[in-house]
């Protein structure tokens, strides 16, 4: 469909398309082509570089997944991290299911996964190299395939890039904490919001000694600041605090009188 018109088609035109479809209609405002392929910009939550990805045909999954995972230089990382490679570079629909979907059949890692036990975690989201030097390790798949690299949206120079790449590092380490769940783009909720709207936003945070019934699980109120495509918003806290980018499904309108923070 992007490669045939730059206007969207109506839901009635995509209605009996598949479902696969009808999520890829869902994030038409982030797609784009790029010397005749197809990709998806993914922006950072302050909106200040945006990083392409290659939209990759079903053909090309299996060779990738290889690379990013089981390849010499792969090291045969786990699921968060062989999705976070992949994720650099490319997206298609169903993307973290077919990462899981791999790992979790590589006989390589089987064979050497020892018994169950509490094992530390990189919640950083950042490669070292990324976090200390400003650099990104290349791996095989980026001579396959090609390197998509972050493109900031106003001139920056290597120091404050940096510093922007550490304080998001400290950012991940909450954000590693939340378990992302498989949903489907088009059963998402029916709400659709505009820039300056109020809303909630869900965070559930356990505190030991309090029932989960007891517990807050939504903060608010945010404001909506864009609209990145129809299932994907940036909302900030206020107008000093660092903004989010999240999915819809964690996004409540917010009908409160009393606008004190929660």
């Amino acid at each position: 469909m992007k490669l045939n018109s730059a206007a969207r088609p109506s839901w009635q035109e995509i209605a009996h398309e598949s479902p696969a479809t009808k999520r890829y209609w869902a994030l038409w405002n982030s797609l784009y082509l790029k010397d005749g392929v197809l990709c998806r910009k993914w922006e950072s939550n302050d909106g200040g570089f945006y990083r392409r990805q290659l939209i990759l045909p079903n053909f090309r999954i299996q060779e990738v997944l290889r690379e990013t995972h089981d390849n010499t230089n792969g090291r045969h990382f786990g699921v968060m991290k062989t999705l976070r490679k992949t994720r650099e570079r490319f997206y298609w629909d169903r993307l973290r299911a077919d990462v899981e979907k791999c790992c979790w059949e590589c006989q390589a890692c089987g064979a050497r996964k020892g018994p169950k036990t509490e094992q530390g975690k990189s919640v950083t989201g950042r490669t070292p190299a990324e976090t200390f030097s400003n650099r990104t390790l290349r791996f095989p798949c980026d001579i396959l395939f090609g390197r998509p690299r972050d493109t900031p949206s106003s001139p920056t120079n290597s120091e404050a890039r940096l510093e922007s790449v550490q304080a998001s590092a400290g950012e991940q380490v909450e954000l590693s904490r939340e378990q992302m769940k498989i949903r489907y783009d088009s059963r998402a909720t029916d709400h659709h919001f505009k820039e300056g709207d109020l809303v909630w936003m869900y965070n559930p945070k356990r505190r030991r000694g309090l029932s989960p019934k007891l517990q807050q699980n939504w903060e608010g109120p945010y404001t909506v600041v864009k609209k990145l495509n129809d299932v994907v918003y940036r909302v900030q806290r206020s107008p000093n605090a660092k903004p989010k980018v999240i999915h819809i499904n964690r996004v409540a309108p917010y009908r409160a009188t009393d606008h004190n923070s929660i």
